[in-house]
């Protein structure tokens, strides 16, 4: 069976999902690698990114009447994927009693110029940083190497990272779903910018 299957279920017997096992098993293994790719990309670990897979799949299951048709059904259940991810994050902010918008801008900004300096001691001493970006860019890395640069972020910057360049959603938007200010999210992604960038240049200076 192929992802057409789905289009001509959701038309024709779209309730039906819900309590047939064997299109569930058939969803799941046309959709599962996405998706768990999607899990990991917000997740701290492969352990996490299947919990939030499988609970994923579950309310898929569950839900499946809501979704009307209109626009793209792997859009839909991405979403899906995309706000367990988020609710994970939240809770698990929660249970160490930290927030985002605790974190010092001042601070941030610091350590930016610091990164920024020692990186720079392992490049020529006249690089400018716009040279640096076009060696970067020139090195070619794949998007395999760049990915794992992402995921080698701390949780909080790679959410904010891969919502506004993955998902394409505005600061606005990533502020309403992680409750935190937009001058938070804006400072989040500028910072994870910074930090892929460093790495980059690291890699590349190896």
């Amino acid at each position: 069976m192929t992802k057409k299957f789905f289009c001509n279920l959701f038309y024709n017997s779209l309730s039906k999902l819900k309590f047939d096992k064997k299109a569930q098993k058939i969803l799941y293994e046309n959709y599962a690698s996405i998706l768990r790719a999607v899990a990991f990309r917000y997740s701290k670990n492969m352990h996490e990114a299947k919990d939030i897979l499988h609970e994923g799949f579950l309310k898929i299951f569950k839900n499946i009447k809501k979704y009307s048709g209109k626009g793209s059904f792997e859009g839909w259940m991405k979403r899906i994927i995309i706000n367990l991810a988020i609710d994970h994050y939240k809770k698990e902010r929660k249970h160490k009693h930290s927030n985002l918008d605790e974190i010092s801008e001042i601070k941030i900004q610091k350590e930016e110029v610091f990164s920024k300096e020692k990186v720079r001691k392992k490049l020529k001493k006249n690089a400018s940083e716009k040279e640096i970006k076009n060696a970067i860019q020139e090195a070619k890395f794949s998007s395999e190497e760049i990915m794992e640069v992402v995921n080698g972020l701390s949780k909080g910057h790679r959410l904010v990272f891969n919502l506004y360049v993955m998902e394409h959603y505005k600061h606005r938007e990533i502020a309403e779903m992680l409750k935190i200010s937009i001058s938070t999210s804006k400072t989040q992604f500028m910072r994870a910018r910074r930090l892929i960038m460093n790495e980059l240049k690291r890699k590349l200076n190896n």
